[in-house]
């Protein structure tokens, strides 16, 4: 509920175009992300905690739909970084090493994400 209420905040905040709305964007991102980021540990333990019988119906059914909502918000939370600062009149080419950077990042975080992910169902599928 945190992720899908900080999303929706997000979504009312972004159309007031102010620096103190960006700033609470950017703050209502990252709580969406830390609220997807939970959901997704919390639905990795699922096989463990209640004995799914199948791993790739677990990784369709719960694993994907989250992940790439979490994989969104983390690229839409480096993305609010740049606009909180770009709103303070910082200059745009002056942003694109910190773009660089937060992409790279992300992507890592994310890539690290589901290679844990991907490796937790593979040891717990079925042979």
């Amino acid at each position: 509920m945190v992720g899908w209420a900080g999303e929706i905040t997000w979504q009312l905040l972004f159309i007031q175009r102010t620096v103190l709305g960006m700033w609470g964007c950017l703050v209502s991102l990252l709580t969406a992300l830390g609220g997807f980021s939970m959901a997704l540990r919390r639905i990795y333990s699922l096989r463990d905690d209640f004995a799914v019988p199948s791993a790739a119906l677990l990784y369709v059914a719960y694993v994907l739909p989250t992940a790439i909502n979490t994989a969104w918000l983390s690229v839409a939370s480096s993305l609010g970084v740049l606009v909180v600062a770009r709103a303070h009149g910082v200059d745009a080419d002056a942003l694109a090493g910190p773009a660089i950077l937060l992409a790279a990042a992300f992507t890592a975080a994310g890539i690290r994400g589901v290679c844990t992910a991907t490796q937790k169902c593979v040891q717990q599928a079925p042979i």
